[in-house]
């Protein structure tokens, strides 16, 4: 899938900047046909793991959360956050994180 075929050098470098678009230019001798597939693909090979980083994402926070219910002995382990010395200042964030 080419989206990006009739962009060019200055567009790419205008983009997403001279020094991140050098590394694809260098590798491939500053040949602008060859460096923008390449960026390409190297966006399509990173949008591919981005279910596998959701995945894991959710399941590390699950597997916390689990651990906390078992180590407090209730599902609101959170409460405890404002009584444990070290921790007050995180209960702040504890909306925003079950959001």
């Amino acid at each position: 899938m080419q989206i990006y075929s009739h962009m060019n050098r200055e567009y790419f470098e205008k983009v997403f900047s001279t020094k991140r678009m050098s590394k694809f230019l260098d590798a491939h001798s500053q040949d602008e046909r060859k460096a923008i597939p390449h960026y390409q693909a190297n966006i399509e090979l990173c949008e591919s793991f981005y279910p596998l980083i959701s995945v894991l994402e959710v399941a590390h926070r699950n597997s916390i959360n689990r651990e906390l219910i078992t180590n407090y002995k209730i599902d609101d382990w959170n409460v405890h956050f404002a009584i444990t010395p070290g921790l007050k200042t995180l209960n702040r964030n504890i909306p925003n994180a079950q959001a």
